[in-house]
């Protein structure tokens, strides 16, 4: 069953209608949450600003989740639910661990920059609010933030904001490795050779 979320303008109470449709228990862009996760109260503080219905939203979301049934889903509210639980969840060590793996599966793509020889990506998000915007893809060699074309989109929120980095804090060696390979001041790609007419002496730049 699909869906689709309300993009709001954090400017404007008006929410704006998504036009993508998200099937969050399909999407290969997030890991599995255990039900043992939804269920404890203590994952949910501070969720409940986020719902209309908050205990409509968390009674259907755990019947489908036992009944490994997303049909048992009726409205957007329990996938919103879903995607904030799975935030707080990839912040945890087994979170961490599946997302590491899929950002190692190049889930999230490569760096298209010159320069960055095919870095891998990991997902980054531009708020911790709901409904503002679909997650970015962040690049360690660069330190840039990309927008993000998939099969899919999948709200920022459900990533968070320092989910990139708290990878890299994690798995450190990732992040050392993914630098060093071919090294960026050493086989650095030049746009061009002139800028304004003049003639550029990049060795002499670095």
């Amino acid at each position: 069953m699909a869906f689709t979320l309300l993009y709001s303008d954090e400017q404007n109470s008006e929410p704006v209608v998504s036009t993508t449709q998200h099937q969050l228990f399909q999407s290969k862009y997030m890991v599995d949450v255990p039900i043992e996760f939804v269920l404890d109260q203590f994952n949910h503080t501070d969720l409940k600003q986020y719902f209309l219905r908050y205990n409509e939203a968390f009674d259907q979301l755990t019947n489908a989740l036992s009944a490994n049934d997303e049909d048992l889903i009726s409205d957007v509210e329990p996938m919103i639910l879903y995607g904030l639980l799975h935030k707080r969840y990839v912040q945890s060590d087994a979170g961490l661990s599946k997302m590491h793996k899929l950002v190692l599966n190049k889930t999230f793509g490569t760096c298209l920059r010159q320069g960055c020889d095919d870095c891998l990506l990991a997902p980054i998000s531009v708020s911790d609010k709901p409904g503002i915007a679909p997650f970015c893809v962040y690049c360690c060699k660069c330190n840039c933030v990309y927008q993000f074309y998939g099969e899919n989109e999948v709200d920022g929120s459900f990533f968070g904001t320092d989910l990139a980095h708290l990878l890299f804090l994690k798995y450190p060696n990732t992040e050392e490795k993914l630098k060093s390979q071919k090294d960026i001041d050493e086989e650095m790609v030049y746009c061009g050779k002139q800028l304004f007419g003049f003639e550029i002496a990049w060795d002499k730049m670095k």
